[in-house]
């Protein structure tokens, strides 16, 4: 019925049936081609986008590699050197107050003039030139101090120590572990482990008990969290008070102290 119409829409419109076909032939011919370009004109800027990213990311990568050969060390550098983080900076700053710290206390020694040296007659004589030499070669009638008088001057001095130390408090960390900006320089009663370190081997520290810690505080938590620093045996009953028995061995390692033996404590 649809074929049979179709002279009759062409007689309609004023066209036979084969200008009709015509002119249907020749439209699908132009969608296809236009089709059939746009496809190829797609293609092309497809392939040029792709060969242009290609060739800048080749030259990129030849760039890198020419700047990193002519320079190697600066670019190394540049690469690894980041800003520092609060928390660095936290460190940082901790550190510098200890080493003037430490300053100040190895320059205290220097500054004390000593007191027990005696000067001798010859020092305290003024100089003299011409005649008045041979009165200085006189013999003084003037009495000179005893020798046990001497001896008790020197006796008064005091000694000056052997070995200079400094005191550190740290929390109980379950690591074993004390890192250096976790220690304070005041025996807090919340900080129940008290550092010795000695100036003269400061690769090794002694440690105790903090003889100022919150024993109520301190039982009511429970000493299983001591158990990376001390050793103890625990009664069967209650425990009352906890007290230092034998210190115990640091050593360092990288930003802080590791417990190499641990202290003894004893559980009343």
């Amino acid at each position: 019925m649809l074929t049979a119409g179709l002279p009759a829409l062409a007689e309609s419109a004023g066209t036979s049936a084969p200008e009709l076909g015509w002119w249907v032939h020749h439209v699908v011919l132009g969608s296809l081609l236009a089709g059939t370009i746009g496809f190829a004109l797609g293609a092309w800027l497809v392939r040029r986008w792709a060969s242009k990213h290609y060739h800048r990311a080749i030259h990129h990568a030849r760039t890198k590699a020419r700047e990193e050969a002519d320079h190697p060390a600066s670019l190394k550098t540049a690469r690894t050197v980041q800003p520092p983080t609060d928390y660095e900076f936290k460190l940082r700053k901790e550190n510098e107050e200890l080493k003037q710290q430490l300053q100040q206390m190895n320059a205290q020694p220097a500054m004390q003039q000593p007191t027990g040296q005696v000067p001798s007659p010859k020092d305290s004589l003024p100089a003299t030139t011409g005649p008045a030499k041979a009165s200085a070669a006189e013999p003084s009638t003037a009495p000179l101090g005893s020798g046990e008088e001497i001896l008790s001057v020197a006796e008064a001095v005091p000694e000056e120590p052997t070995t200079r130390s400094t005191a550190r408090y740290a929390p109980a960390q379950e690591t074993g572990f004390l890192r250096d900006n976790k220690l304070a320089t005041e025996p807090l009663p919340q900080l129940p482990i008290a550092l010795t370190i000695n100036q003269e081997d400061s690769e090794k520290a002694t440690f105790t008990l903090n003889p100022l810690v919150n024993q109520a505080k301190l039982i009511g938590d429970g000493l299983h969290h001591l158990c990376e620093f001390f050793e103890f045996d625990l009664p069967t009953g209650r425990i009352a008070a906890v007290s230092a028995d034998a210190p115990g061995q640091l050593a360092r390692q990288g930003d802080g102290w590791q417990v190499v033996s641990r202290a003894r404590l004893l559980v009343h």
